[in-house]
């Protein structure tokens, strides 16, 4: 999948990068793309520019009356990198 990169915008090819679509999220977002009308920019039509996903991702815990934890978005990625490490050669996962 590719996904626009403000953060690394300002190097060369760095606009965008590729990020791998898991099996267990494949269905899933093969499904939201295949309900919008063609030539349509944004899937997720959501994630707008200037949307924050730290703050929304806080109010969707805080609502599930749970209390968001320090460093959520790095908790996610190093549980994920944990997770494929048990599967695949580390070198493979950090790519």
């Amino acid at each position: 999948m590719r996904v626009r990169s403000p953060k690394t915008e300002h190097h060369a090819d760095g606009a965008t990068r590729e990020v791998p679509i898991f099996p267990e999220i494949y269905d899933l977002l093969l499904a939201v793309f295949e309900q919008v009308e063609p030539g349509t920019e944004r899937a997720l039509s959501d994630f707008r520019t200037g949307y924050n996903p730290h703050t929304q991702f806080k109010r969707i815990i805080t609502r599930a009356g749970l209390t968001p934890w320090p460093r959520l978005w790095h908790n996610l990625r190093a549980s994920r990198q944990s997770e494929l490490a048990s599967q695949y050669p580390v070198h493979t996962v950090c790519s």
